[in-house]
């Protein structure tokens, strides 16, 4: 996919995806559709391409705050191909990666070690309670709110979480995320969070792995943190 100025100077910033499926970091879902005998004919891939992690800058271009139009385009296909397109839209988030190092103190691992995949995205319960090969389910609990402000009152509301996925994350590294909030937690006794972890391929076993959250004012000086072991 590729971004581009209207303008004399042509200063686009570009974006290579190959569609290759298999370890496809820009794919974050895939929904299967099945014939009338249960046979899979047709695979929906759900990709989502980071603004940020573009490959080239071209013509001096330096952010993203004069953007007029896109311009996709396919190459490099050895045979005929129809390809369907679905709702093709920009998405946005409160949540950003944190990009300093979180890595501990005295350990021996590179600054932000390139063969890390890190990405965020969301997960819903209407677009991926039926996703392959984990499905997204409730947290035990939550109940769905209802829409009662739209043209068909009683209607649930979906109920949507964080996805965080990490691949080749080194020992004694670490990745993050933030958001930036205004809150007085004095007037709150207890804070309750959903964690739950999946993989498809076989876990280290020379370390467990550890969530933390931390809050506070700063991210570097002053904030309580709160870290628990996967089991």
């Amino acid at each position: 996919m590729r971004q581009k100025l209207i303008s004399n100077m042509k200063s686009p910033s570009t974006w290579d995806n190959d569609l290759g499926i298999k370890f496809n970091r820009y794919i974050t879902d895939s929904v299967q559709v099945r014939n009338n005998q249960r046979q899979i004919y047709r695979i929906w891939y759900n990709f989502k391409i980071p603004i940020q992690d573009y490959d080239q800058a071209v013509g001096g271009i330096q952010d993203f705050r004069s953007i007029r139009f896109f311009r996709m385009y396919l190459k490099d296909f050895a045979a005929p191909v129809n390809l369907s397109f679905v709702d093709m839209k920009l998405t946005r988030s409160q949540w950003r990666r944190y990009r300093r190092s979180l890595k501990e103190d005295g350990v021996n691992v590179p600054d932000q070690y390139p063969g890390t995949i890190f990405d965020i995205t969301d997960v819903g319960l209407e677009e991926n309670s039926t996703r392959q090969p984990f499905n997204y389910v409730l947290p035990k609990g939550i109940q769905r709110e209802q829409n009662v402000g739209g043209f068909q009152p009683g209607i649930l509301q979906d109920e949507r979480s964080l996805a965080i996925r990490l691949r080749d994350l080194r020992d004694g590294d670490a990745r993050g995320v933030y958001k930036l909030t205004n809150l007085d937690l004095r007037v709150y006794e207890r804070m309750k969070m959903f964690v739950h972890a999946e993989t498809q391929e076989q876990a280290a076993q020379d370390g467990r792995p550890e969530i933390f959250i931390r809050v506070g004012s700063d991210f570097e000086d002053n904030y309580y943190e709160y870290a628990i072991l996967f089991l």
